[in-house]
């Protein structure tokens, strides 16, 4: 019977999952057997990012490991604690019961914003100097440290920022990517010189992406001369596919795994979680998006063109 009603009760949403717990110790009893409350957890973090940002804000994984081997009652408190917070976040913000916090940065040039769960990154150029990346605490909004590129990349831009773990990924104009360890105080890890491109001086711009440890770069570069054939002077892109190891900070792999070549087509922009890349790219012929696998073997799965809308 209780298997029965565990099929039924995990249908339910947040509000009746709770009613039902108050109706009677028989449904109480099958709601903790069937771990409920985890699942709809697990539901509720593949609609939302929400309650895992949540999770990771109140540092409750360690909470979580340690009372792994209590009752069930433990983890419970903890999942109902986050759907409550969740719900009254979605309550306040829908009546606009929020504060706005507003920083203001003068005679700097900011680029490139990324964060995540912890943490806020962004570029800053100024002329005649240096690219810096500030490191932002996201919940407090204080500045946790400046990183300051080396000497000689006084004359260039940063081209892209990407956060993963404790690391920032920095790219530039010129081709180069330079890897800060955050908790080091900016200390450099790693550098990768973009030797797969034949023509660094062609190199316009350089985009990263991450997904399961593999690290997309892709280089936007212009042709030496005009293509007279199709009457056009476009940019191509060449993907480069490295696989990032994480020994506490001390290594990385600068090894290229694999290359792939677009003639005249230009990148836009490069997205990704843990099962996809989604890349927008545009051609003199076509304006599309592809969503391709997220390993080394950069497999095609689908296509959505627009070279026919007006988007």
């Amino acid at each position: 019977m209780d298997l029965i009603a565990q099929d039924i009760f995990s249908l339910l949403d947040l509000i009746s999952l709770m009613n039902c717990e108050l109706v009677c110790k028989n449904w109480n009893s099958a709601i903790k057997k069937g771990k409920l409350w985890k699942r709809l957890y697990c539901q509720e973090c593949h609609r939302s990012s929400l309650l895992p940002t949540l999770f990771q804000r109140r540092e409750a994984i360690n909470q979580w490991e340690w009372e792994a081997d209590r009752l069930v009652k433990s983890e419970e408190t903890l999942l109902k604690n986050l759907f409550k917070t969740q719900q009254i976040l979605k309550e306040n913000w829908a009546v606009g019961n929020f504060q706005t916090t507003t920083t203001t940065l003068t005679g700097l040039n900011v680029s490139h914003l990324k964060m995540d769960a912890n943490r806020i990154v962004f570029g800053v150029t100024k002329e005649f100097s240096r690219p810096l990346v500030n490191i932002w605490n996201r919940w407090t909004l204080e500045c946790e440290g400046v990183i300051i590129s080396p000497d000689s990349f006084i004359m260039t831009s940063i081209s892209d920022l990407l956060l993963w773990k404790n690391l920032v990924f920095c790219s530039f104009e010129d081709g180069n990517i330079i890897v800060w360890d955050v908790k080091a105080l900016g200390r450099e890890c790693q550098s990768f010189n973009g030797e797969e491109v034949p023509s660094r001086e062609s190199v316009v711009s350089l985009q990263i992406q991450m997904a399961n440890g593999i690290l997309i770069s892709c280089f936007r570069t212009e042709p030496p001369y005009p293509d007279r054939e199709i009457g056009h002077d476009w940019d191509s892109t060449v993907f480069s596919f490295r696989r990032i190891s994480d020994y506490g900070g001390q290594f990385f792999s600068n090894v290229v795994e694999r290359i792939e070549h677009i003639p005249y087509t230009t990148v836009c922009q490069i997205e990704s979680d843990s099962n996809f890349f989604a890349i927008f790219m545009e051609s003199f012929e076509f304006s599309k998006i592809q969503l391709r696998s997220a390993d080394r073997h950069f497999q095609f799965l689908h296509e959505l063109d627009f070279t026919n809308q007006n988007c």
